[in-house]
């Protein structure tokens, strides 16, 4: 049933000795999908689902780890928009494409962190959507990806997002020392 294989994909997500964790968890990803569509509605995915094999994707090695992430996330949206029942992103589909970003090497994962930051905020704002609402884990991938980007003025992007967060009035995003040990 689901909860196994959340539990299996779950698993994978935090292997940290098994290299092609996220291509196996992309695999029972699939796998799940092409079960529900055969008619065994006992494994249809659902959020939890996506964010685990997001969660895997981030969390793995190759180069593009990202943009596959990123890539799951249009696959979850589209989804949403059919009207797919309980697949819905939230934060926390969010926050793990920002994560993913922020441990990438790519030259532009500060910048994609911060697209997927105003994306989630901007739904949040203009929809009301409170569980996209930005929380401290938000804002700390988008300081961490600006910490440890190659770009010119990077380091002054990092402390901007920081201040934002001492200036807010909003508790969910106070900053803690994570967020200050990242600038």
């Amino acid at each position: 049933n689901i909860h196994t294989f959340n539990a299996i994909i779950s698993t994978l997500a935090r292997s940290t000795y098994d290299n092609d964790a996220a291509k196996k968890a992309c695999e029972i990803l699939n796998r799940m999908e092409r079960m529900y569509l055969a008619g065994d509605y006992a494994v249809k995915p659902d959020i939890a689902t996506y964010s685990s094999v997001i969660n895997a994707l981030a969390k793995n090695s190759y180069p593009d780890r990202a943009q596959q992430a990123e890539s799951m996330l249009k696959h979850i949206e589209q989804l949403s928009t059919q009207g797919i029942d309980g697949v819905v992103p939230n934060r926390i589909t969010y926050n793990t494409i920002m994560d993913a970003w922020a441990k990438s090497d790519d030259v532009g994962a500060a910048q994609n962190a911060e697209r997927v930051f105003h994306k989630m905020e901007g739904m949040y704002k203009e929809k009301g959507l409170e569980h996209l609402k930005p929380d401290r884990i938000s804002y700390s991938n988008v300081i961490n990806a600006w910490s440890q980007s190659p770009l010119e003025g990077a380091a002054e992007k990092a402390e901007e997002w920081l201040t934002k967060m001492e200036e807010s009035d909003d508790s969910d995003i106070c900053p803690n020392y994570i967020c200050y040990n990242s600038v």
